[in-house]
């Protein structure tokens, strides 16, 4: 697939103030203190992923950090990067792993091997840590972060991206992957089982937020529509949705696009929601 262009759509929903992650997730102190990560993917199979920091003090960019601290590479595809406490967690798509670094200077310290096509790391605690990850049909791993190992694997839907805790569940936003799909996956965090698979009235869900009356947003990207030749023929509407955590009902919808597939949700302190549109084909 090739990106052809970025867009960003700003758009105000009335009434509702969003608030950040856990606390467990934070970002890091000393030099890396001020400023913004930027996870750069690389070129598809060639091994060249990396994280730049850009200082806002200073006005400048810092490039491959992770290599110059380690004398290598990160390896294929960087997917994303969350920092739990005083480590950086950074998933590696491609190459089936997470790395981890110290957060205030980026030296090693660990990984955590066999994660097929990892995608997002989102924290319970400081101990226990949830991965979703595209590999053996769609799964998230459950990691305990004081031996870096997965512990448990928990079948989900298609193509498994973004997630939420809220109290004691966690959400699953199944993307489709290279296929398709429009559930949640609710996972219990006491058991790591499977609750309940949320259906919605979008295609292809991929990020999600929580509100303060700890409502779940979710974006679904929606989809292109191909015909034999896979020339594209039909779309169908992104959409943002609520879903009301305390009885996992699907509330309000509302439509962003007929033809344009949102694929990031992102929080502004401005209380806008800001959508990073990704146009492919």
């Amino acid at each position: 697939m090739k990106k052809i262009s970025l867009i960003s759509v700003l758009i105000m929903i009335a009434a509702v103030v969003f608030q950040s992650c856990e606390q467990v997730e934070n970002t890091p102190k000393g030099k890396y203190a001020d400023g913004v990560f930027i996870t750069n993917e690389g070129a598809f199979q060639q091994g060249n992923g990396s994280v730049s920091f850009y200082s806002v003090q200073g006005d400048t960019v810092s490039n491959y950090i992770f290599e110059k601290a380690n004398g290598r590479t990160l390896g294929d595809i960087v997917q994303s990067l969350t920092f739990v406490d005083d480590k950086a967690y950074i998933c590696v798509n491609a190459s089936n792993k997470i790395e981890i670094a110290n957060a205030e200077d980026f030296t090693e310290i660990g990984v955590i091997d066999n994660v097929a096509g990892v995608r997002y790391l989102k924290a319970l605690n400081a101990q226990k840590a949830y991965a979703s990850a595209w590999g053996d049909g769609g799964q998230v791993k459950v990691i305990d972060l004081t031996i870096n190992t997965v512990t448990k694997s928990i079948n989900v839907g298609n193509g498994p991206e973004n997630m939420a805790i809220i109290s004691d569940k966690l959400y699953v936003a199944n993307s489709g992957g290279f296929t398709e799909d429009n559930t949640i996956s609710v996972v219990d965090t006491e058991n790591d089982n499977i609750l309940k698979t949320i259906t919605l009235d979008g295609d292809n869900p991929t990020d999600l937020l929580v509100d303060n009356n700890d409502n779940l947003w979710v974006l679904c990207s929606g989809k292109t529509i191909f015909d034999a030749n896979w020339v594209p023929i039909d779309h169908t509407a992104a959409k943002l949705i609520k879903i009301n955590t305390t009885t996992d009902e699907v509330g309000q919808s509302v439509i962003l696009s007929q033809n344009e597939h949102p694929k990031n949700l992102e929080l502004s302190t401005d209380k806008f929601i800001n959508f990073e549109i990704l146009l492919w084909f």
